[in-house]
């Protein structure tokens, strides 16, 4: 089944050229343009790399960071 635009827009409430303008998005760049979310603020400091890094550490617990378990 093939969806017209405005009724995609319709059914989700969204404007029709937001729409056009997101499938085109996704049709040049694939899946990973619809996780990108409206940027704001200042643009990040950190590289892809240290990003991934970044999300590592994060994911480790506490102990492993010299933190004991409270209570």
């Amino acid at each position: 089944m093939s969806w017209k635009q405005a009724a995609i827009a319709q059914a989700f409430g969204l404007t029709q050229p937001w729409v056009s303008q997101t499938l085109k998005k996704y049709q040049e760049h694939g899946a990973i343009t619809l996780q990108e979310g409206k940027r704001t603020g200042a643009p990040t400091r950190l590289s892809t790399q240290q990003l991934g890094q970044l999300v590592l550490v994060l994911n480790k617990r506490t102990k492993h960071h010299g933190f004991k378990r409270a209570g």
